[in-house]
């Protein structure tokens, strides 16, 4: 009888700036990596510090990510509702 597979996620900090580090001891990558699913993971997730993020699951020809970057078909989980603010210019 053999085990079952590790669950693997993709994560990344959950703001820009953050720096989050493995279990190895290495840092996050800020635009994400696949990482075996465990306890360390959901108390960072618990914490804040992580968010998960989809993998498109059929990215197009056109579209999709490159051999070049593995991970470019990474998209935010949540979605940001906060609105950008745009600096009002003087009007003269």
């Amino acid at each position: 009888m053999s085990k079952p597979a590790p669950e693997k996620l993709a994560i990344r900090p959950s703001s820009a700036g953050l720096r989050v580090r493995k279990l190895d001891g290495q840092l996050l990558k800020s635009e994400g990596e696949l990482v075996v699913w465990n306890a360390y993971w959901r108390r960072r997730e618990l914490e804040g510090d992580i968010e998960r993020i989809a993998i498109d699951a059929k990215p197009t020809p056109e579209s999709g990510p490159s051999a070049a970057d593995p991970l470019a078909g990474l998209s935010r989980a949540k979605a940001d509702a906060k609105p950008t603010a745009t600096p009002k210019s003087k009007a003269e």
